[in-house]
């Protein structure tokens, strides 16, 4: 299953918005299958952008996961990548050049054109 970042921020925002924590039915459509979203929540906690909990198996996959709060490497990561100008434009250099990147590059790389926007 591949990671989609544009989904990883479009769930973090949602988050941050919340006061409350936030099921991953909330993101299951026709773009999004369970599955998908729930393996998002699961590599987002595994990075440490998100403090989730996973509760239930059914043959063996989860039944329920909620995303209780961001961490604080998941509001620098949503700092960074906020503008949605900027988020095109890192999208673009790493698209143009390499097609994939790790997940600590593409943070760099969006805090590297941050910095240069504001003139850092």
């Amino acid at each position: 299953m591949r990671r989609d970042m544009d989904f990883v921020r479009h769930i973090l925002q949602v988050c941050e918005e919340s006061d409350n924590p936030v099921n991953a039915s909330v993101f299951v459509d026709n773009e999004h299958p369970l599955k998908l979203v729930l393996h998002h929540y699961r590599i987002m906690a595994q990075a440490d952008l998100v403090d989730a909990a996973f509760n239930g198996t059914w043959n063996g996959g989860t039944m329920r996961a909620t995303i209780n709060e961001l961490t604080w490497q998941g509001h620098e990561f949503l700092d960074a990548t906020r503008s949605d100008t900027l988020w095109t434009k890192t999208k673009q250099k790493v698209g143009a050049t390499l097609g994939t990147v790790s997940f600590a590059t593409l943070s760099h790389l969006a805090e590297t054109l941050a910095d240069k926007a504001l003139g850092i």
